[in-house]
């Protein structure tokens, strides 16, 4: 294309100057007149000029600046210069602008009538040079548009040949035969070809050619205008003028080929390289000689190269190339490259070059050298391949497509080999070209299988080398030999014959997965064979972590097509935990599925294996297929109840696909056993698939084992034999019976108890089913003055749903039946009990003892029925009733009733939310007999009661407030009192105490309960042989007393006198004092209390007697007040500071308390 487009832009250069010799002919008389003068217009011709400028270029309109002509006379020529030249069409399409075209004219020429240039300038304008689709080629003044409308076929008018016959010789061109000076400047070049799609843009352009007698030069700078910048090129051509000798000069910066290759053609894969290159270029020829010299420096910096679909980074490259014409070959020296594919220093020759077409040799010998490299083409190696030396020498013929090795030499890391073979490219599909393939030889080197990965080719024998990479962990290969002989056919198959590829080796300190998921071989040594389409291995020795492996073996029969049934096996000494751990990893989790941990199994044994699967990469457990024989001695592992486990035991195992079994006997604790377990491993996921028998007889510590509470009350042998049903150690039934007939049992509480040899059994059947709800079938006790019979439903959170116990019977302690449910919306617990008969005696007296916490009850009722209930063992009561109804929302009630020999009893309490006091209310027939009760007091007989007060909201540690009042009871052998009476010398009133008592018909209080203090306020009891006011504080914890008061002797004639007006109040104090009464005091212990009584307060009036009260309940109240102190100090200062050395009194002159130690 550049040789016709050089032809048509001498063609239109030619034209232009004929143009110029036409317009200097006009004026040729009128000019040798003026010229004399300086530049002459030649606006006379204008007409004429651009009638001739609208043909040449086929415009309608042209526009032209000035016209002038000038006489140089240093060299003789008249210059003719035209300015601001537009050809356009019609619709204003401009086909040609020049801002100025200038010809130098030999004068001597033109006095004889002949137009000769001898100079021409250029300058601006458009150029360009095209070639359409139909292969037609233009070149001229005017965008590449205007220019292909005119070009010419390819053969028409001037060709190639005579162009440069032309240059070789001008004297045969009358118009160019004294042309010496020709430039272009400033003008911008367009190169389009359709053929192979490109479109180049030159800017800045310039061509200057000087021509002598004896040589021909040219010069062509510009800049490439393209995507990826300006690109600046200069070329440089000497040549003799007969065109014998050519000097060629070529430089070029910043030429992107991806921005200038074409779109097709041979040359369109230079578009792949998106960096700037450099080109330096020499070379010098003769057509007698040939090439005479050639060198040629080639340097690439940073970009991008695309390989098909995938682009990758590219730093730079540099290559000198040298041609020797001696000796005939063709030298690279200074090869380098750097890019993500490829990285590498190369040299080498290329000689013996023979077969040429178009100066391109088709066969040839080489040697190359890459030394310190790296190869990352994608889809070719799974890891770039590092080598430090790479050797090569050989023949190549391009046009058989072939090269044979006859060395091959590498160092690729550890690895080293020394092949030979040979390579021949084929199309073995349209437009797919594999190569046959021939390589053999030993490798040697420090072989693991990174390095066999690393370097092994995707694409060759792939199914091999997947499963190298997915289960060769490490190792040493040693004494390998390749024979490797595979066709392009095969590679397209994607399946290697046996016969085309034999890797022997032998491999020592390997480790490898039989199954990637599950604990590799390790340690394993052995030797190998690879096949083009097979792999076997024999093991002499390895582990599977701490199993020693005697043999072993892997046979993979076929590697490509996928999914062919591979055999791995062995056998060896182990620990039982490690074989269970084995068989518990994926894909077969036979222990954990059921339960069971292996590292809580101990034991020696001896196993054998073998495992079958499908060579894939995602394998179903079902078809992995494997046997299991093992024999273990000293096993132990836990029961799955509490802390009991099995010890001691010899074990029996075999498992395949479908079954688990396991027999023999161990030790449960110290109690000798017989195991049974099987496992059917074909039942659906969640159907029950275990079955445990047991046999044994079992002792108090086998109970702590099983963390069952028993040791207080069972003592002796238990013969159990048990069932599960389940999956592993996670049971969905339980069948247990026992004979309890020489177990020694005494029940919580010594309601029930029973000697050795005394008939007893137990049998129980518990089930959990799908929904997680825990049920108990069946539960019966039997023995002497025993039986219970029960059933119950437990939800999966251990929320009791419902129980059933129609009976309940322990001698002298209950008679009864129960039913538990859950009614309405809220799931209210519903208990129901109806029986005969219940034992209460102790306790009630735990009732005192609660402390508020707990929050609000949940939703529950209640309601009980007995015949009879003994409170105490002397009280009775009958028709006894409790019912109690609770929302969860502090809305609770509670009514009890009884009736006793001596009237009724009664109990409410009401909540009315939460954080709301609860009030209640208690009327007893019997005020000794509720005393007793509750465990508070025995010295009290008969008497009516009437009990009200306020409870803290529940969940709330607060205080109760008490209204008692009682009346018509007696109080006898009270120690206190009794020191009270004798400390106020009423020996009488005390042997009364002492005798049949004292009674008392009325008693009124206001008491306080919190933190364990019992405060009384208020406080009176009258009757008529003694009146007693009391004020003060019990501590029921650290069961100490604080109180003060004034006994009244003969309270009914005594209190009289209150009752005057005006002067009862005086003499009398207070309601339930006498005009004569003795004050007291008693603090201390309970067991030892301070008592003090004060005669002298008889003989003072009620209302100066107060000067003579005690201050008991004061000092009690202060020491309490100092020991809560103290423990906020603690509380908020654990570390106490040190004591100062001089205490300073505080305020009420007391010393402050000491520092707790």
């Amino acid at each position: 294309m550049i040789r016709r487009s050089l032809r048509w832009t001498l063609i239109y250069i030619a034209e232009a100057l004929a143009l110029v010799l036409l317009i200097a002919i006009f004026a040729g008389g009128a000019a040798l007149w003026r010229l004399s003068r300086g530049p002459v217009p030649l606006d006379v011709f204008r007409e004429d000029a651009q009638t001739a400028l609208a043909e040449m270029f086929e415009g309608d309109l042209v526009s032209l600046g000035r016209l002038e002509a000038r006489y140089n006379a240093d060299e003789g020529l008249i210059l003719i210069r035209a300015t601001d030249i537009t050809v356009a069409e019609t619709g204003g399409v401009v086909i040609a602008r020049a801002p100025v075209i200038e010809a130098g004219l030999a004068l001597d020429a033109l006095i004889l009538g002949r137009v000769q240039p001898v100079t021409v300038h250029v300058e601006g304008g458009v150029v360009s040079l095209v070639r359409r689709a139909d292969g037609a080629v233009g070149a001229g003044l005017g965008p590449p548009e205007v220019v292909a409308a005119s070009a010419r076929p390819t053969g028409s008018a001037l060709n190639t040949d005579a162009v440069l016959e032309l240059l070789r010789d001008p004297a045969r061109s009358p118009l160019l035969g004294r042309l010496r000076h020709l430039s272009i400047e400033n003008t911008s070049v367009h190169v389009q070809d359709a053929v192979n799609g490109f479109s180049w843009l030159i800017q800045d352009a310039g061509l200057r050619i000087e021509r002598s007698d004896t040589r021909l030069a040219a010069r062509l700078i510009g800049e490439f205008v393209t995507t990826a910048g300006l690109a600046p090129v200069e070329a440089r051509i000497e040549a003799g003028a007969d065109l014998e000798t050519l000097l060629l000069e070529l430089r070029a910066r910043n030429l992107f080929p991806r921005a200038v290759a074409p779109f097709s053609g041979p040359y369109a894969g230079l578009g792949a390289l998106d960096a700037p290159l450099s080109v330096d270029l020499f070379a010098s020829a003769a057509r007698s000689e040939g090439v005479r010299a050639a060198d040629m420096t080639l340097e690439a910096g940073a970009g991008t190269i695309r390989l098909g679909e995938q682009t990758i980074g590219f730093e730079g490259a540099r290559l000198h190339l040298g041609y020797d014409p001696e000796l005939g070959e063709i030298s690279l020296n200074e090869g380098t490259l750097a890019s993500e594919a490829l990285t590498t220093d190369f040299s080498g020759r290329v000689y013996e070059m023979r077969g040429f077409t178009d100066a391109l040799p088709r066969r040839w010998r080489y040697e190359i050298a890459l030394t310190d490299g790296r190869s990352d083409i994608p889809g070719v190696f799974d890891a770039p391949p590092e080598w430090q030396r790479i050797a090569l020498s050989g023949s190549a013929d391009a046009e058989a497509l072939t090269t044979d090795f006859d060395s091959f030499e590498l160092e690729l890391g550890n690895i080293d080999a020394d092949l030979s073979g040979g390579l021949a490219l084929r199309e073995v599909d349209a437009g797919v070209w594999l190569p046959d393939i021939r390589l053999e030889g030993p490798i040697g080197g420090r072989i693991g299988p990174r390095e066999v990965l690393a370097y092994w080719p995707v694409a060759l024998a792939d199914g091999a080398r997947v499963w190298v990479d997915e289960h060769v962990i490490s190792g040493q290969l040693r004494n390998a030999q390749l024979d490797l002989n595979v066709n392009a056919e095969a590679l397209a198959q994607g399946m290697l014959p046996n016969e085309s590829l034999s890797l022997t080796f032998d491999f020592a300190n390997t480790s490898f997965h039989y199954i990637t998921t599950m604990t590799p071989m390790t340690n394993a040594s052995g030797s190998a064979v690879l096949y083009g389409n097979a792999f076997d291995l024999t093991l002499t020795e390895g582990r599977i972590g701490d199993m020693v492996m005697t043999e072993g073996f892997v046979d993979i029969p076929r590697l490509n097509p996928k999914g062919a049934v591979a055999r791995f096996g062995g056998a060896g000494r182990a620990e039982a935990s490690d074989v269970l751990a084995l068989i518990d990893e994926e894909p077969l989790h036979i222990p954990s599925d059921y339960g069971l941990d292996p590292e809580s199994v101990s034991g020696l044994g001896t196993v054998r294996f073998e495992i079958r699967r499908p060579m894939l990469s995602e394998v179903p457990v079902e078809d992995v297929i494997f046997d299991i024989e093992a024999e273990f001695e000293n096993i132990s592992m836990p029961t799955g109840v509490g802390n009991t486990a099995l010890s001691g035991g010899r074990l029996r195992l075999t498992a395949n696909n479908t079954t688990l079994f396991a027999e023999g006997d161990a030790n449960i604790g110290a109690s000798p056993a017989h195991i049974v377990w099987t496992e059917d491993l074909t039942m659906e996921a969640g159907e029950p698939s275990t079955r445990v028998q047991l046999t044994s007889t079992l002792d108090s510590r086998s109970f702590d084992d099983f963390g069952l509470p028993l040791r207080r009350f069972v003592n002796g042998p238990v013969a159990v034999v048990a069932e599960t049903i389940g999956n592993g150690l996670e049971f969905t039934e339980i069948r247990l019976t026992s004979d309890l007939t020489e177990a020694v049992i005494e029940a919580p509480g010594n309601y029930w108890t029973k000697e050795a040899g005394e008939p007893a059994a137990a049998e129980l059947t518990f089930l959990i089913d799908d929904t997680g709800e825990r049920v108990v079938e069946a539960f019966r006790l039997e023995g002497n003055g025993l039986e219970v019979e029960a059933s119950a439903r437990f939800a999966a959170d251990g929320r009791i749903l419902s129980a059933e116990v129609p009976r309940l019977f322990v001698d002298g302690f209950i008679e009864t039946g129960l039913s538990v449910s859950r009614t309405g919306e809220d799931e209210r617990l519903t208990l129901l009990a109806e029986g005969q008969y219940f034992n209460a005696t102790g306790l009630f007296t735990d009732i005192l003892d609660s402390t508020g916490e707990g929050g609000a009850a949940p939703p529950l009722a209640i309601d009980v029925r007995l015949d009879r209930v003994n409170s105490t063992e002397t009280s009775v009561y009958e028709e006894v009733t409790l019912a109690w109804r609770s929302d969860g929302a502090g809305n609770d009630s509670l009514i009890v009733t009884g009736e006793a020999p001596d009237g009724q009893f009664t109990a409410q309490m009401t909540g009315t939310g939460l954080g709301e006091m609860r009030r209640f209310w208690i009327e007893a027939p019997n005020f000794g007999r509720m005393l007793q009760i509750f465990g508070l007091y025995e010295n009290v007989d008969g008497g009516v009661l009437r009990l009200e007060g306020a409870l803290p909201p529940p969940g709330e540690t607060g205080t109760t407030n008490l209204r008692v009042e009682a009346g018509n009871f007696t109080l006898v052998r009270m120690p206190v009192l009794a020191r009270i009476l004798a400390a106020g010398s009423l020996e009488g009133l005390s042997a009364l105490l002492n005798g049949g008592g004292i009674p008392f018909e009325t008693l009124e209080a206001d008491l306080t309960l919190r933190d364990g203090v019992l405060g009384i306020a208020n406080a009176r009891a009258a009757g008529p042989a003694l009146g007693v006011t009391v004020d003060g504080s019990v501590d029921l914890d650290e069961e100490t007393m604080g109180l003060d008061g004034v006994i009244a002797p003969s309270y009914g004639l005594n209190s009289l006198f209150g009752n005057l007006p005006l002067v009862g109040g005086l003499l009398v104090s207070r309601e339930g004092e006498g005009v004569i009464g003795i004050t007291f005091s008693v603090s201390g212990p309970f067991d030892q209390p301070t008592v003090f009584a004060n005669p002298l307060s008889a003989l003072v009036p009620g209302v100066l007697r107060r000067m003579f009260e005690g201050t008991a309940a004061e000092r009690a109240a202060r020491a309490r007040a100092e020991q809560q102190a103290e423990r906020e100090a603690l509380t908020a200062e654990p570390e106490a500071p040190e004591a100062p050395t001089d205490p300073v009194p505080d305020g009420d002159g007391a010393p402050p308390p000491a520092e707790p130690d």
